[in-house]
């Protein structure tokens, strides 16, 4: 079944990797993640580029806190409950496994698709 306006995007992290490739938004808003049923136990956190990923920076609330979700295998997991809040603006994501700090090394290597639908405003 084909769902209007909602998109997968993969954030690939390689095998002995803690931070996927690129993915590009754009002018689309994540609103979801559906997690690997082989994911090995960590948070994601984010590394986001306003310009197109020449400059990556960490993801952080406006109090200072870095953006952190709670995921686990084979979940689907809505990262805030307003999410085209925090996601306005921001142009490519890279996932990490773990935190900026404690970064938590794939194994395997995971797949994680952003879901991601078109901003109504």
């Amino acid at each position: 079944m084909f769902q209007v306006g909602i998109t997968l995007n993969p954030a690939v992290i390689a095998a002995g990797a803690s931070l996927s490739g690129p993915c590009a938004l754009g002018a689309l808003t994540l609103v979801g993640i559906s997690m690997p049923a082989t994911w090995q136990t960590a948070a994601l956190t984010f590394q986001v580029s306003p310009d197109g990923g020449t400059t990556w920076q960490e993801l952080y609330d406006g109090a200072g806190n870095e953006i952190t979700v709670q995921a686990a295998a084979g979940q689907f997991v809505i990262p805030l409950a307003d999410p085209s809040y925090l996601w306005r603006g921001i142009n490519m994501v890279q996932v990490r496994s773990g935190t900026a700090g404690s970064p938590v090394t794939q194994t395997a290597g995971a797949t994680i698709n952003l879901v991601t639908r078109s901003e109504m405003l």
